[in-house]
């Protein structure tokens, strides 16, 4: 299995006779072109592509999420200013709101539903600490987001989206 890799590692070592079964990648929001990469060559593959970090540490989850004050041992303080701008996060909530209605789900649970609606074989590793998170999460399996809300979720973010993010 890979993790934390490049696009051009599973290609050589697939190459070199290698199989792997799992790539485990970062994928989010603030920067979803590297994960992207992966999909045509886990296709090719066969592989299971694994992604982390969806939530972005939990900012995703809700816009009272962004305004807590956080113990130096809860989040890595860079990534504060690697997820962009909170006012540009505060804009995309708002224009989710309606999806979430129309949804009925949660923030969280939209964003799940358009990470596993990048990749037919996205796999999710999302950390929970209460059960009411399972029960969330779980939902994002049903939701079958169209079109048109996905590229109105990805509009949101444009304007907070990195190229690199560096985690």
């Amino acid at each position: 299995d890979f993790s934390n890799s490049q696009p051009a590692d599973l290609s050589a070592y697939q190459e070199a006779g290698g199989n792997v079964s799992v790539v485990q990648v970062i994928f989010q929001y603030s920067s979803p072109f590297h994960g992207r990469e992966y999909f045509d060559l886990c296709k090719k593959y066969n592989t299971v592509f694994q992604t982390y970090g969806v939530l972005e540490e939990g900012f995703l989850t809700s816009p009272a999420f962004m305004e807590r004050e956080f113990a130096k041992t809860d989040i890595d303080p860079e990534y504060l200013g690697q997820i962009g701008e909170k006012e540009g996060l505060r804009r995309a909530f708002e224009i989710w709101k309606p999806l979430c209605e129309e949804y009925h789900c949660s923030f969280a649970t939209l964003v799940e539903a358009w990470a596993l609606s990048q990749y037919d074989r996205m796999s999710l590793l999302v950390g929970m600490r209460k059960a009411s998170s399972v029960e969330d999460t779980v939902k994002c399996l049903d939701i079958r987001l169209r079109a048109e809300d996905i590229k109105c979720m990805e509009e949101a973010v444009k304007t907070i989206q990195v190229a690199v993010l560096d985690k």
